[in-house]
């Protein structure tokens, strides 16, 4: 067997080279900082080239990923869509794996479709992948490999698995020809790459292609295109590395080379000199973007620079977001929001990016705003603050990243591998990198901005793309290049800015001490209560260092707010963010907290109120004093308010333009059988909002400390942190009063419900969902039966309603349990689909709830339990997952089970555990049937019409 190693000796020189010895086997130490020393990497002797590297992200799993340098752009006119439909058929029958057997192998070890196991196609490459294959089932392993071989040469691409999958692509491609992707296609072949041939490539194809073609020219295309040479086998995750190299050595090594193979050619987009202007109207899109690029041919990334390259850029672009950000806060601003970013569109071209989203008739008004600032910002650089602030947020952020190496996850890896192999992006080593960045990023200075943006911002090969629904967010070609022009020739004064640098807390805090503890059934955490009644829960875990969770709650939220001022509580949230806090507005607050590496979020939905987040430990004093704030002194800013109703009301004129609103409005009113707390906004309604009202639902909610609860799970230095919370939590004031929520009885009425709507639509398609509710006690056990009938469901639906009928891309069944205000299970059943086809896919949604009364497939139901095992295994080290079954047992009163005996809880579920439910639910369940539809079914016509529009 021969075997090529590869070796990348210096930093400078990151390239792969491949040493060809006949009959002999070359292996180098791997020493390169730039690759990853830990990375195993060859090319077997038939080309195909494999990397392998061990990763305990997550424990005893393993990620396989297939990378084909192969996409779409390879297509000829006669192939349009064959590179995307190839990726489906490799799902539907391979040399060792017949039909379906593939899926349902790895289905029946507990790895999902979807969520595990997928595949993605682009203009220049196909991404396979299998994740979180469990590692201690050898067999497994070897399958997955044998499954990879099969996807390199070894379809069948059977005439009849051909013609069953037509009809799955043109759903896929029903699903995807959403308004924004329509308006976008324009500006991107007609901008982004004109003149090449991107702009007829896109992968998805041509539906008079897919349903058209002949066998023999898929196969033919897979023949001339899947071959060793173009192919990579990655594979990261709890694995021996020297074990697995010889695996795939005996497992791809007989995969045969083509005699005269086609070279595979480089294409390239051209730049233009001259302005490119490009409205796209679609009269489903409720609101305009303009898209305004500075294109650049993609240069080879040079491993010298790669670090400093890559930083600055950061930096520079950080910069800019912040400051606009402030700047967008001002009451007369004309953009909703302004992004600078750099990116690679396709493989040969990059551009500078300003993505704007302009208000109501400010089209113009928000590009020269956008371009002005982008041009001051260009001449003059960043403020010493602006840098120092952006330097510091980085550096905070790869230490974590430093802290936290073995939690980076195995398909992290994997995606970082690819990219080095397709993209030739330097694929850094985690640790040495982010040494790297902790130590280069204090060395950049003003001057090093300065000359990235001299590189970047410039006024030729511009493109000018708006998209929107009506002229009201239009301009004309002549008045952008007025723009330019004026921007171009404008005198400009440097930036100025305004800091407070007050502490966050002035207050003097009295504190409270710790009244009594408390346990935590089913887990070792501790609970606290203070002097003020707030209570507090400390799950100290080793998942993840310096990472802590945390969820801040107490009952109630807008079920105790009157009907009449609901809509006000739906402000609530937003203007709290959107203020500050204390004497701080929301910029001073960003420019305050910076460097500190944590999130936080307020909660106020319909039976609970607080904030929820992540935090690092070494910023734990700091989120303590941001609750204090928000507790204490909560900030409601006029000027915030007043613009955010400005918006909202210009929105609310343009929402029927999108054909879902009148149907997700008549789905909610059904979801609560008409109840006069589901609110319909109007312009009326949104009039009568006022600031006074949000103050005061804010104030009435969050007044009372003592009725809050505390949970904070991950690195926990509970000594510390307790004297922390009995500070600033301590200081909160308490009325002593405990609230619940109200059950005002949102449920959908009893019997059966339909919604039927009809629209003018442009994409001919049917879009379905089924609801089934009904009041039920809930325990552990009964959620486990609740989400196994939902996974017995979706596998009948994706065999039946995709695979059998090619109805649906995308059809999905879920069962789960609501807790609040009332116990009660819920059943949905979404897919999007051919309007001729309706009738008969609903049918079959209702017949196979029906089914389940009596037949349960018992191969299907031990492949749901070990997906749910499997998923729980995977669980066990994070945070987010304990945080939640903390809050739900405190909350709920649901149990807090081992893994042990979870596992033993699934095992128990029988089948005649899902027949009773079944039973239940299609004699007792409230039902919602929703429908909207095209008010014409003409779908051939539909689909040739978008065929002329693509082409």
């Amino acid at each position: 067997m021969q075997l090529i190693k590869t070796s990348i000796t210096t930093i400078k020189l990151l390239v792969l080279t491949l040493f060809l010895f006949s009959g002999k086997t070359l292996k180098a130490q791997n020493n390169s900082k730039l690759l990853d020393s830990t990375i195993t990497t060859g090319v077997l002797k038939n080309g195909m080239t494999y990397y392998i590297k061990h990763n305990v992200e997550p424990k005893d799993r393993v990620s396989f990923y297939f990378a084909q340098n192969v996409g779409s752009v390879l297509e000829n006119e006669k192939q349009r869509g064959l590179a995307h439909f190839l990726e489906h058929m490799a799902f539907n029958g391979t040399e060792h794996f017949k039909d379906k057997g593939m899926l349902d192998y790895l289905k029946k070890n507990g790895i999902a479709f979807g969520s595990e196991i997928n595949a993605s196609t682009g203009f220049d490459r196909t991404i396979y992948n299998i994740n979180h294959v469990p590692t201690s089932n050898e067999k497994l392993l070897d399958s997955v490999l044998l499954i990879l071989h099969d996807w390199s040469g070894s379809l069948l691409l059977k005439d009849e698995e051909i013609d069953k999958e037509r009809g799955v692509v043109n759903e896929e491609w029903r699903m995807r020809n959403t308004p924004a992707q329509r308006a976008g296609l324009k500006v991107f072949k007609e901008g982004v790459v004109k003149g090449s041939i991107y702009e007829n490539r896109m992968p998805i194809g041509l539906m008079s292609v897919i349903n058209n073609f002949k066998y023999q020219e898929l196969r033919d295309y897979y023949k001339k295109w899947y071959r060793p040479d173009l192919q990579s086998v990655i594979v990261v995750g709890d694995i021996a590395p020297t074990e697995m190299e010889q695996k795939i050595i005996n497992t791809f090594s007989s995969i045969p080379m083509p005699e005269h193979p086609a070279k595979r050619p480089v294409f390239e987009v051209p730049l233009n000199d001259d302005l490119i202007y490009i409205q796209s109207v679609d009269k489903e899109l409720t609101r305009g973007t303009i898209h305004y690029l500075i294109k650049f041919k993609k240069e080879d990334n040079n491993p010298v620079t790669f670090i400093d390259d890559k930083l600055i850029s950061g930096l520079a672009l950080s910069i800019y977001n912040s400051r606009i950000r402030e700047l967008l806060t001002a009451e007369n601003s004309p953009a909703h929001s302004i992004t600078l970013s750099y990116e690679n569109h396709v493989r040969p071209l990059d551009a500078l990016t300003l993505t704007i989203k302009p208000k109501k008739d400010k089209a113009e008004a928000a590009f020269e705003f956008a371009l002005t600032e982008l041009a001051r910002y260009a001449k003059y650089g960043p403020l010493d603050t602006e840098l120092e602030r952006s330097k510091k947020s980085k550096i905070s952020s790869y230490a974590m990243t430093l802290s936290n190496l073995n939690k980076v996850s195995s398909n992290a890896y994997a995606k970082r591998i690819y990219e080095y192999k397709l993209e030739g992006t330097p694929f850094p080593n985690y640790e040495w990198y982010g040494t790297q960045v902790v130590q280069s990023l204090p060395k950049y200075t003003k001057e090093d901005v300065l000359n990235y943006l001299s590189k970047k911002f410039k006024y030729q090969n511009c493109l000018f793309g708006l998209t929107g629904a009506t002229n009201t967010y239009y301009t004309t070609e002549d008045s952008v290049k007025s723009i330019i022009k004026k921007v171009q020739n404008a005198s400009l004064e440097p930036y100025k800015e305004i800091e407070n640098n007050d502490p966050l807390v002035t207050d003097d805090l009295t504190g409270s001490e710790v009244a009594n503890t408390f346990e935590v059934p089913g887990l070792n955490a501790k609970g606290y209560q203070l002097e003020n009644g707030a209570r507090i829960i400390l799950y100290p875990t080793d998942n993840a260092n310096e990472n802590i969770r945390f969820k801040i709650y107490s009952k109630g939220g807008k079920s105790l707010v009157n009907a009449d001022l609901l809509p006000d509580a739906s402000m609530v949230t937003q203007m709290a963010y959107q203020s500050g806090l204390g004497e701080f507005d929301s910029n001073a607050l960003n420019k305050k907290l910076a460097g500190t590496n944590q999130r936080f979020y307020y909660l106020f939905n319909e039976t609970e109120e607080g904030f929820y987040g992540r935090t690092a430990k070494r910023d734990f004093e700091t989120l303590m004093k941001r609750v204090y704030l928000a507790f204490v002194h909560p900030r409601f800013d006029e000027s915030e308010f007043e613009s955010s109703i400005k918006s909202w009301r210009q929105n609310n004129a343009n929402k029927y333009n999108n054909k879902h609103t009148r149907y997700n409005e008549a789905m909610s009113l059904a979801n609560t059988n008409n109840s006069e707390r589901t609110i319909i906004y109007n312009d009326s309604i949104i009039k009568n909002i006022t600031l006074h009202n949000i103050k005061q639902i804010y104030k009435e909610r969050f007044s009372n400390v003592g009725d809050f609860t505390f949970v904070f799970v991950g690195d926990i230095d509970t000594e510390t942190m307790l004297e922390h919370l009995k500070t600033y939590i301590g200081s909160i004031p308490s009325t002593g009063k405990q609230e619940t929520y109200r059950d005002h009885n949102l449920i959908p009425a009893e019997g059966k419900t339909q919604v039927h709507i009809q629209e003018k639509l442009e994409t001919p398609q049917t879009s379905v969902k089924i609801l089934f509710e009904d009041y039920v006690d809930i325990d552990v056990r009964k959620e486990l039966i609740l989400n196994i009938a939902g996974q017995l469901l979706s596998s009948r639906y994706l065999e039946e309603i995709r695979e059998n009928e090619g109805g649906s891309y995308s059809v999905g069944a879920w069962g789960y349990a609501r807790h609040t205000p009332k116990e009660k299970y819920i059943f949905q059943v979404k897919f999007n689909c051919n309007p001729d086809m309706t009738d008969k896919l609903v049918d079959i949604v209702y017949n196979e709830f029906k089914t389940l009364e009596t037949t349960v497939n018992e191969n299907t139901l031990i492949e749901a339990k070990k997906s749910l095992i499997k998923k729980r295994m995977e669980s066990e080290n994070d945070n987010s997952f304990w945080l939640n079954q903390i809050v739900e047992q405190d909350t709920y009163g649901l149990d807090i089970v081992s893994k042990k005996d979870y596992i033993d809880l699934v095992n128990s579920i029988s089948a005649d555990d899902i027949k009773a439910l079944m039973k239940d639910v299609n004699k007792n369940a409230r039902v919602i049937q929703a429908i909207l539809e095209p008010d014409t079914i003409d779908t051939n016509q539909s689909i040739n019409k978008m065929e002329e529009i693509k082409q």
